[in-house]
């Protein structure tokens, strides 16, 4: 999994529930891939045809989809993903009404699909990832500690003072969570 970094960028936020001020990243993404995209990368380099690829996703999908709307969990890619059914219900006490569990009913529930990424899948993506500070109109930000006039203390007029642009160095990929 090598290549270029991914950017972040980090907001400021208010909760509007506890308001209590929070800061958190937010990945800015490289872009978006089609399908036929996806499946012509995925046959570089290989005697595979990108429509075979296709077609054979298609099928595998819709062997899944099948699959899930009968209860199962379901793999995408060998120690991936995986796709599992869920049922989000609850019941709360309301107007001194204690809730029970015969309150619970499938007709007030929220049907919808779930997905975890095995984990070694998320070990080995954490250890190839590497991530850039910027800012959201894309101009790389120091990270914490760094002193971005290193290279100016070192007297190097090629990496010096280019109003902050120069000089970000990619996070490590072991600091994300997942």
């Amino acid at each position: 999994m090598a290549g270029k970094n991914i950017n972040y960028t980090v907001v400021e936020s208010t909760s509007p529930i506890s308001k209590k001020h929070y800061v958190m990243s937010q990945v800015i993404p490289t872009g978006s891939l089609s399908f036929e995209q996806l499946c012509e990368d995925a046959c570089q380099g290989t005697t595979l045809d990108p429509l075979e690829m296709q077609t054979a996703v298609k099928f595998y999908m819709k062997a899944a989809q099948k699959n899930l709307l009968r209860g199962f969990r379901v793999p995408l890619g060998p120690s991936f993903l995986i796709l599992y059914p869920k049922l989000e219900m609850s019941v709360t006490d309301k107007d001194g009404k204690v809730a029970k569990l015969e309150d619970v009913t499938a007709a007030k529930a929220h049907p919808t699909l779930a997905c975890t990424v095995a984990p070694n899948y998320s070990r080995a993506f954490r250890m190839a990832a590497s991530f850039q500070r910027v800012t959201p109109k894309g101009v790389v930000v120091p990270e914490p500690g760094e002193d971005i006039n290193e290279d100016n203390k070192k007297g190097d007029p090629t990496t010096g003072g280019g109003g902050g642009t120069e000089g970000g160095t990619p996070v490590s990929g072991n600091t994300i969570e997942g």
